[in-house]
């Protein structure tokens, strides 16, 4: 057999069979050899778990054990490290006494020894000339600039789905799920995450995986809570232009609930039949300016503390002396910045920005 043609196999099995056949083929001493272990794995390995059940005492706790330490072995010969921790985790429900959860692992362990077996045997097929000529080994993803990827809200039953092919070393299905997640951009913490676990994946670093998959549920969970919690908050902005109000609903429309009138008669009317979180309100207007409006709406009881930013393109010291004597708590200056508004609405609300 011609040197390129182990090459080839050893590539295709990095790629299709989750194993880590370099270095296995290393402790062997040489492909022959390795090809052997790979050839015992599939005659055997199926077998030790036939007719294998969770154990119901401690007699039988032992010989359960035994014949997973067995295939344990095997595992780690032929270089398959996540199936290795999958077994690992049998042994640990057995141990425990869980015998349904041991059911559950062991139904699992079972289904990938055969779907392993069975791509073993699909890999021992010559390659055809265009096949030796192809590079096999698993490789990333390919990565998108953030700057050109779309923005995608995060979804925790998205990152619950991938969370769970990862404890379950369901590496083709994750790399899957990852190459079309990480085709979005998330926010730093959520993309830095993705690609963790993209090069843990690749790298057959599996705990590491795992404990950045968690890690990246809890965070889709919480910023959900937070999207959810800011979306809750109702806006109410008074401006006389309306091309103003449609900006700020623009910026704000995903993250509150946005509600805008032009004149003081509307906003008064929306504040007694309705409640705001917050109200962004325009200074100078005909008929009544914004800080006689402040006065009026502090001397409703349910608005004595809202938060109250006033949009000016004037922010003059002396406008800002009479908005602070007439109750006002910030200023966002005109022609309106989406951060700044962003920024200021959330730290006066107590949420987080977007």
């Amino acid at each position: 057999m011609s040197e390129k043609i182990p090459q080839y196999r050893m590539n295709k099995l990095m790629n299709y069979t989750e194993l880590d056949a370099f270095t296995a083929q290393k402790k062997a001493g040489s492909s022959g050899a390795y090809f052997a272990l790979l050839a015992e794995f599939t005659e055997n390995a199926p077998g030790l778990l036939v007719g294998l059940e969770p154990p119901v005492d401690e007699v039988g706790n032992v010989a359960f054990v035994k014949r997973i330490y067995s295939l344990q072995k095997r595992l780690f010969a032929i270089g398959s490290a996540p199936l290795m921790w999958l077994a690992e985790k049998v042994i640990e429900t057995a141990r425990s006494g869980n015998t349904a959860k041991c059911e559950d692992d062991l139904l699992i362990l079972s289904s990938r020894v055969r779907a392993l077996c069975a791509r073993l045997d699909e890999a021992k097929g010559e390659p055809s000339a265009a096949e030796r000529g192809a590079s096999f080994s698993p490789e990333m993803p390919p990565q998108v600039e953030s700057s050109s990827r779309p923005k995608a809200s995060v979804t925790p039953d998205q990152f619950e789905k991938l969370n769970i092919l990862v404890e379950n070393f369901e590496m083709d299905d994750a790399m899957a799920m990852l190459r079309s997640l990480l085709s979005f951009t998330y926010g730093k913490e959520v993309d830095s995450l993705l690609a963790g676990i993209c090069m843990s994946l690749v790298k057959f670093d599996y705990s590491n995986a795992a404990a950045q998959s968690r890690r990246l549920l809890e965070l889709a969970r919480a910023t959900t809570a937070d999207a959810a919690k800011a979306a809750s908050k109702k806006i109410l902005a008074v401006d006389d232009v309306p091309d103003v109000l449609n900006t700020i609903k623009s910026v704000l429309k995903n993250t509150y609930a946005v509600y805008g009138v032009t004149n003081h008669m509307s906003a008064l009317k929306f504040l007694t039949s309705n409640t705001a979180d917050l109200i962004l309100l325009d200074i100078e207007m005909p008929d009544m300016n914004g800080f006689a409006l402040l006065g009026i709406i502090r001397k409703i009881k349910a608005y004595e503390t809202t938060p109250v930013l006033f949009l000016t393109g004037n922010v003059s010291v002396e406008n800002i002396r009479t908005a602070h004597s007439a109750g006002a708590n910030d200023f966002i200056k005109k022609p309106v910045e989406s951060k700044v508004l962003l920024d200021k609405i959330a730290k006066h609300l107590g949420t987080a920005s977007k």
